[in-house]
């Protein structure tokens, strides 16, 4: 099982350590992989657990890594 978190900013801000404490707080429901991803208003975590493909990890980005 794996596990997101997510914030939305109405005004630009810094929510990295919150992020960072939500996804720890996830732990138990991927421990295998962890990752984060922020722009001005929106910061996305998550929590992975490698029962298939361990090739990837997330997030995953385009060319433009957008």
């Amino acid at each position: 099982m794996c596990g997101i978190a997510g914030i939305l900013s109405w005004t630009p801000s810094d929510n990295s350590r919150i992020l960072q404490k939500m996804t720890e707080t996830m732990v138990h429901r991927g421990p295998d992989a962890y990752g984060y991803w922020s722009n001005d208003a929106i910061s996305l975590g998550h929590r992975r657990l490698s029962v298939q493909d361990t090739s990837t990890n997330q997030p995953m980005h385009d060319a433009s890594e957008s």
